[in-house]
């Protein structure tokens, strides 16, 4: 009886150790698999949109201190945050008072100023 009690905590033992490796080599695989991604780097990018070009452009977000930013292809501050929606690219609701002063009324080429609603990046 004894043979058949020690037997079989035995194998419970060696069950449990394959388990405990199984979980460990999983574990191990999506932590590889998460490094070795490119997601940390998307995620130190910021991508903003110019009201004065229409294009996206991409830039280290420890670069952008301030909105609107300024866009390293013309010299002015005409970078803003986007949502994408399903119909469209939106500059966020509170960037309005911003586009509505003077020297932004005449930058702004691409965004309607009623919906925010921002044409499609060129």
């Amino acid at each position: 009886m004894q043979d058949i009690v020690s037997g079989g905590s035995e194998k419970s033992s060696q069950t449990v150790l394959y388990a405990a490796i199984l979980v460990f080599l999983v574990a191990g695989f999506f932590a590889y698999r998460g490094l070795s991604s490119g997601a940390p780097e998307q995620a130190n990018q910021m991508r903003l949109y110019c009201v004065e070009t229409g294009k996206v452009v991409s830039l280290p977000r420890d670069d952008v201190i301030s909105i609107p930013w300024k866009n390293p292809a013309t010299g002015k501050r005409t970078l803003f945050p986007f949502e994408e929606k399903e119909d469209g690219i939106y500059i966020p609701s509170r960037y309005r008072v911003t586009l509505e002063l003077d020297d932004y009324k005449e930058l702004n080429q691409h965004v309607d100023m009623e919906t925010l609603r921002a044409d499609p990046p060129t």
